[in-house]
């Protein structure tokens, strides 16, 4: 992960996949999920999150990337993703996609240092 862009990569299904919390990942996110970037970051962490969401979010960094680069990174359906996903089990996403909200919502500076305290309040949830 680069902390002073907020871009990070994530492995689905094998593959290699570039996320990136621009303007049109959050725009794209929003249509998909029908719910705003906070409203999502707080279900997850809360724990009150589907499949579709986890989905959306992912989606969502992975188109953020490909509009990043000028169309040069590779972009994947979200319904093709979501199965891929669903193939490596939702929850192994979930960290990934507090991870990238977080990004997309605070400034990079300081989401690096917060994401460390969201990704243990994560931990804690999962294990009970």
């Amino acid at each position: 992960m680069n902390q002073f862009t907020g871009v990070f990569s994530v492995k689905i299904d094998g593959k290699d996949y570039e996320l990136a919390p621009t303007f049109d990942a959050m725009e794209c996110f929003v249509d998909s999920a029908g719910m705003s970037e906070r409203e999502a970051f707080e279900k997850i962490t809360e724990g009150k999150y589907s499949s579709s969401l986890i989905v959306s979010v992912i989606h969502a960094g992975v188109m953020g990337a490909h509009w990043r680069s000028n169309r040069v990174t590779p972009k994947i359906e979200r319904r093709v993703l979501g199965e891929l996903i669903m193939r490596d089990g939702v929850t192994d996403f979930v960290e990934i996609a507090v991870k990238f909200l977080m990004f997309a919502i605070v400034p990079y500076s300081r989401a690096a240092k917060q994401f460390e305290e969201v990704e243990k309040d994560v931990d804690e949830k999962k294990s009970t």
